[in-house]
């Protein structure tokens, strides 16, 4: 299976502008699981040794048809890509796992995408996941597929939802500057509630507390966190009319 994340993402991608990539079914993790003999890592999750899980799987290797698969499927993305964690009970009705498995940004070669792959697979085990599940009422998942996407290099990022989780009549949109990876961290962000049926009508708080934003350093090739221009930490991240077109198009991809 492809996971909630990409399952979704496919159909979006077929009426919608979704960044190009492709998906990693749960079938390549259980055999790559199976081909290293890593049956007991349940057992090592459940006495909450991580670090155990964690050195197991990075050292751990790919068989030689599932590296020449995924190496012909990473030939065709434009780097960098982001490779996201895409859980079986992911987004669902009344879940959403949101950051609560790994997602490594900025992946520049083959040789780091296996790591990222590879982090990804480890986070399935982080008990604060079990956690999660068993707080949810859900069954733990033993597999898990992933998301590989082409980066974007965003001025503003975010995330809406359709309706707001706590007002269902709302549309609630948050953002930043860069890369919203300080969003999924649950640092300060901007919030913005717009009314559902009329979405010129827009309640803004907007925090002065942007002070750090992440880009994508390209000289470097990573991911790296600096400090946002000072004009820029009390301003807005967004403008009323992108406020508008983000929440006319959630509306589109709800409908």
């Amino acid at each position: 299976t492809w996971g909630g994340k990409g399952d979704n993402l496919l159909k979006l991608s077929e009426v919608f502008n979704v960044p190009s990539g492709f998906v990693i079914s749960s079938d390549t993790y259980t055999k790559f699981v199976r081909s290293n003999g890593l049956d007991d890592l349940e057992t090592l999750s459940l006495n909450g040794d991580e670090d155990a899980i964690v050195k197991r799987l990075l050292s751990a290797e790919f068989d030689r048809e599932t590296v020449s698969r995924l190496e012909d499927e990473f030939s065709r993305v434009k780097t960098p890509v982001a490779v996201r964690s895409s859980s079986i009970s992911e987004d669902g009705g009344k879940n959403s796992y949101a950051g609560q498995h790994e997602s490594i940004l900025g992946v520049t070669n083959f040789r780091e995408f296996q790591a990222a792959l590879k982090a990804v697979y480890a986070s399935l085990m982080n008990p604060r996941v079990r956690e999660y599940r068993k707080s949810q009422g859900l069954p733990d998942d033993n597999s898990i597929a992933a998301v590989v996407q082409t980066m974007i290099n965003p001025k503003v990022s975010g995330v809406a939802y359709s309706p707001s989780p706590s007002h269902l009549d709302e549309i609630l949109i948050e953002s930043t500057w860069g890369l919203c990876t300080s969003i999924v961290d649950g640092r300060p962000c901007d919030i913005y509630r717009v009314l559902d049926t009329v979405t010129e009508n827009i309640i803004g708080d907007i925090s002065p507390k942007k002070k750090e934003m992440e880009i994508f350093d390209r000289r470097k090739k990573k991911v790296v966190t600096t400090s946002a221009p000072l004009f820029k930490s009390g301003r807005s991240s967004l403008e009323k009319n992108q406020i508008i077109e983000v929440a006319q198009t959630v509306k589109s991809i709800e409908r």
